[in-house]
């Protein structure tokens, strides 16, 4: 999905974390927006996503201003 590398390409370290999970919507989804959705604009195409870790089994908030992980891990 060409998506997930933009945003991925946007993450500090989320997006580079074999931990890192998207969840993706495109802007036709109904969603009620809530801290845990993010937009992210692609020339004329919005999309809300999420960034849940693996590691926390928690949504990761504002993960585009992580500075930090204890638990980071490369892909491979």
């Amino acid at each position: 999905m060409v998506i997930a590398e933009e945003i991925r390409a946007r993450l500090p370290i989320c997006g580079k974390c074999i931990n890192c999970k998207l969840v993706i919507w495109n802007a036709e989804a109904e969603l009620k927006t809530t801290p845990n959705l993010i937009r992210f604009k692609k020339l004329e195409q919005n999309f809300f996503y999420m960034v849940r870790c693996s590691w926390l089994k928690t949504p990761i908030f504002e993960p585009q201003f992580l500075t930090g992980c204890e638990g980071k891990q490369e892909q491979r």
